[in-house]
């Protein structure tokens, strides 16, 4: 180059990359809505109840296996911790996003388009040109739509739908870890920390402790029937006495 010769740079958005992370975004939501949606719609076998210890040692790995397979379909149908977050998810695909651009503020906008009603929520990029042309016109509002991070307000307008799925998805692990428990220490021993484990707990707890109470009423009861008896003794004790001066004096 020449003293003084200008150079034009060009930065430009790599639509072809943008609009395959949006195609993987829709097919990884479209994989969650499903797998949930499944489980929440199994039915249960009720033929197939926990194996004992007992009976796990006359079976063989694969048959196990299979048979605990059985055993836990249908645990979650209809369980409304994951109800709700299908609900959630749904509405965020929905929503419109505050992006700086009225143009670009929803999935529609961009091309995506969920389907009938029958397929619960499933989402298509159903005008693929719409989309690069949203990316090329104005990747930041695109950007937003997905990914912006919002400012604190309580009604989230300005959040994106990607942020707003791991929200609520953050959300329904921490109910269900909650709910299911995990492995933890209390008292220096360890512990079912699921709601039903702790209530098991506290009514362990409760059973000792009247155990306790019992124990003191029994000792109680104890002391006092010796004392009676102490009592009762001596008093026949005098009372033989008696007859025995009442014998001698006649």
């Amino acid at each position: 180059l020449s003293s003084g010769a200008q150079t034009q740079l060009t930065v430009q958005s790599d639509t072809d990359k943008i609009v395959e992370a949006v195609k993987n975004f829709i097919k990884d939501y479209n994989d969650i809505l499903k797998t949930v949606q499944d489980k929440l719609g199994e039915e249960r076998d009720r033929d197939y109840t926990p194996l004992t210890d007992e009976q796990k040692k006359e079976m063989k790995e694969a048959d196990i296996e299979k048979w605990e397979k059985k055993a836990s379909s249908g645990l979650i149908r209809n369980d409304v911790i994951l109800t709700t977050a299908v609900n959630k998810l749904r509405f965020d695909v929905s929503s419109r996003v505050n992006t700086g651009d009225p143009k670009y503020n929803s999935l529609s906008s961009i091309g995506i388009e969920t389907g009938s009603y029958l397929e619960n929520g499933k989402l298509y990029l159903a005008d693929e040109n719409k989309l690069r042309a949203a990316i090329e016109a104005n990747p930041e509002a695109v950007k937003s739509l997905f990914t912006a991070p919002g400012n604190g307000d309580s009604d989230e307008s300005d959040v994106g739908i990607a942020q707003k799925m791991y929200s609520h998805l953050k959300e329904t692990v921490d109910k269900l870890t909650q709910k299911a428990g995990f492995a933890s220490t209390l008292d220096g021993s360890s512990y079912d920390s699921s709601l039903i484990g702790k209530q098991v707990y506290q009514l362990k707890k409760q059973i000792d402790e009247r155990n306790d109470r019992l124990e003191q009423i029994e000792n109680r009861y104890y002391t006092q029937f010796a004392a009676m008896e102490t009592a009762i003794n001596k008093y026949n004790a005098q009372a033989a006495y008696i007859a025995q001066q009442f014998n001698t004096g006649s």
